[in-house]
């Protein structure tokens, strides 16, 4: 029996290290971002903030394509004066007997006798809702500043990682360790 070494001509090319690498690195990039944007959500916005974050975006966007109006459900805080959004010193996040998450009036909010909380499921302005949620709920924060943390958090890594590979292949090829006879 006569075996052939080596790599047989139909199996092909072999795939490029920089390619590989690259799609590697920018999907660190991605995860680390992701995980900058999980962090900053859960243990740093209000619970407004995170119920509010998709008609936030929503909104924005409809209001970018020049949609008018949409359909959102909405805590309101009523009262005599009128209805508005309901703010985070009102509110604190409960779980019903079903393990539904939903809100309740904060004991500031009963004290003051600032009204009653309801959900609406209402047909508003886009651009209007956008501009409300941005002053009242987000702090004047646009989208591009809630996510600017972790855009930047993948930038580094990125620029990191590439820095890296460049130290240890600066010289063109990997360094080897040869050994005096």
């Amino acid at each position: 029996m006569s075996y052939e070494w080596g790599r047989a001509p139909e199996a092909g090319r072999w795939q490029r290290a920089v390619p590989v690498w690259l799609m590697s690195v920018l999907l660190v990039g991605v995860a680390s971002g992701g995980g900058m944007w999980w962090v900053r959500q859960t243990f740093f916005w209000t619970p407004l903030q995170q119920f509010y974050l998709s008609a936030y975006v929503r909104s924005a966007l409809a209001s970018s394509l020049a949609l008018r109006t949409g359909r959102y459900r909405l805590l309101l805080m009523e009262n005599r004066r009128g209805t508005r959004l309901a703010i985070d010193d009102e509110v604190i996040p409960i779980s019903t007997s079903t393990g539904e998450a939903t809100f309740t009036l904060s004991e500031l909010a009963r004290q003051a006798r600032s009204g009653r909380l309801v959900w609406r499921d209402s047909v508003v302005d886009h651009a209007r809702l956008h501009t409300d949620l941005e002053v009242w709920i987000y702090g004047n924060q646009s989208l591009t500043d809630l996510a600017r943390p972790s855009l930047f958090t993948a930038l580094v890594v990125v620029i990191l990682a590439s820095w890296s590979r460049s130290r240890r292949t600066s010289s063109g090829h990997a360094r080897v360790a040869t050994v005096a006879a």
